[in-house]
């Protein structure tokens, strides 16, 4: 079995170790986002026009 005795202490390590990828992860996804041009940081500061 994983982790033997210390199985919370395991558990708890995978837990928090899924959680830190889950943010590397979307960190990257967020600045490839804005250096493609893609994100509100750079899109929603434009004035909104009205149409004719």
């Amino acid at each position: 079995m994983i982790g033997g005795q210390y199985k919370n202490i395991v558990l708890v390590g995978l837990v928090i170790g899924g959680f830190l990828v889950y943010m590397i992860l979307t960190t990257f996804w967020v600045v490839g986002d804005i250096s493609k041009n893609r994100s509100c940081v750079k899109t929603c500061d434009t004035p909104i026009t009205k149409g004719k």
